[in-house]
């Protein structure tokens, strides 16, 4: 008898046990908050990506093929020669107007991009090389002013001013494509005064997080102005961006992880107040809940960068995810089909801005090579047309969306001194920033069809 008691006894407990512990994982299960996640866009078809009918998984012979057959690289150098000619400086270091008078830096950052690309492709050519350490060691120093007297990391914060000779206001966003452009240069030239220029200006950028000139966007962001103006895309996306190149660079451990928790941050409050679906919008007033949905191709090729970066460095599938989007959003946004040619939509006067658009697809390419390289082809087909039809000097107005007839007859100057005249000629894009714009399209393409395409001519 005690023994059938004892038998019932433990089946009893044993059943209680069951019914708890089953309970317990209800419990558990309910209290859980599924990870949120993005939802890929739809795939591009191959009739949106290709161009002449040509089979998506031809289309890296295809870009290889185009860039050959135009010479996209001999085409990068010839203009690049134009304009170091006609807008720079070469006793002063000086990137120069259409004008004659000194560039903003803003300028003068687009210009040292187009310099870094076709340096990167003619590492021999003497006077690309000059011309490039001569903005870097001297021509930049005029607009250099020291931030704060303390040190932060190990170095102390410098900006940059808009003007040259200490004067002027600063802004952020300009700060941040000469620290890029200093971060390029040491993987190309390998002085250490470059990786050190360009971690003074990212503390310094770090000091403005937050800072914009009312207490809004939860206390985050970096703003556009020194006055606290913004924060706008273009203020904080080159900064993500400038954080996670400068954290493949340090060999100081820590101190990569911090940059990349910089750029996680920033990044992600970019995501969230200032993305539209996949692309990206200007700003957006939260006192005043204005939006400004300009999407621009900079923007949106720069936060593509940062997605496939993310997801290069972390392995986190959820950047592959915002990469994918954004890359399918800005090809919707920023390219377009105009009487069966390829063009950019918009940007269409600011080739320095598509440019940024091409960066972030060929970043993109390295983390998702089947999805992306029906992007490449679109804007080789571009450029393509644009050397196909050159104007005098071997300027450009092909990647325009009017036609050659349509274009605006513009004047501007050219040569020095006594030499300097007037030229009129149908190409809106007569300065040092849009034509670089073009050479830089040209050359990182050339770049990524040595490196990557399969019939490379």
């Amino acid at each position: 008898m005690k023994k059938l008691l004892l038998t019932f006894a433990m089946m009893l407990l044993l059943v209680t046990v069951v019914i708890l512990v089953s309970c317990g994982e209800a419990a558990s299960t309910s209290e859980t908050t599924p990870a949120e996640t993005t939802p890929e866009a739809p795939a591009v078809t191959t009739e949106e990506l290709t161009a002449n009918g040509i089979p998506v998984d031809k289309l890296s012979d295809r870009v290889s093929a185009l860039v050959g057959e135009k010479k996209f690289d001999e085409e990068a150098l010839a203009l690049m020669k134009l304009i170091i000619r006609d807008y720079y400086d070469k006793k002063g270091n000086r990137v120069l107007d259409a004008n004659g008078n000194t560039i903003t830096l803003w300028g003068v950052g687009a210009f040292l991009e187009a310099v870094a690309a076709v340096h990167k492709l003619y590492p021999e050519d003497e006077e690309i090389l000059s011309v490039y350490e001569g903005l870097l060691d001297r021509g930049l120093k005029s607009y250099k002013v020291r931030y704060s007297p303390k040190k932060v990391n190990g170095v102390i914060p410098y900006y940059y001013n808009a003007s040259a000779g200490n004067s002027g206001d600063y802004y952020y966003d300009d700060d941040e494509w000469i620290a890029i452009q200093y971060l390029e240069a040491y993987k190309a030239l390998g002085k250490e005064s470059y990786l050190q220029y360009a971690q003074e200006i990212l503390e310094f950028i770090w000091q403005g997080w937050g800072l914009q000139s009312n207490d809004t966007l939860e206390n985050g962001g970096i703003p556009w102005h020194c006055n606290g103006q913004g924060p706008t895309t273009c203020s904080n996306a080159p900064a993500a961006y400038a954080f996670l190149q400068f954290s493949r660079l340090t060999d100081d451990g820590t101190l990569s992880n911090e940059y990349i928790e910089r750029a996680k941050t920033v990044y992600d409050w970019t995501r969230k107040h200032l993305s539209n679906g996949s692309t990206y919008i200007d700003s957006h007033n939260a006192v005043t809940n204005e939006r400004n949905n300009w999407s621009a191709s900079y923007n949106n090729g720069v936060m593509l960068a940062n997605s496939s970066l993310l997801y290069a460095i972390t392995g986190e599938k959820t950047y592959l995810t915002h990469a994918k989007n954004t890359a399918r959003g800005a090809f919707s946004v920023n390219t377009k089909i105009e009487d069966g040619r390829p063009e950019f939509e918009n940007d269409i006067e600011n080739p320095w801005m598509n440019g940024w658009l091409v960066r972030g697809w060929i970043e993109y390419y390295k983390v998702d090579t089947t999805n992306s390289v029906g992007y490449l082809n679109r804007c080789a087909e571009i450029m393509a047309f644009a050397i196909d039809n050159k104007l005098a000097e071997g300027r450009w107005a092909g990647y325009l969306r009017v036609q050659l007839d349509e274009l605006p007859t513009k004047t501007w100057q050219e040569g020095s001194g006594a030499d300097r005249v007037t030229v009129k000629n149908d190409h809106p894009s007569n300065d040092a920033v849009n034509l670089g714009g073009g050479v830089t399209m040209i050359a990182i393409l050339a770049d990524w069809a040595a490196l990557y395409g399969e019939k490379y001519q």
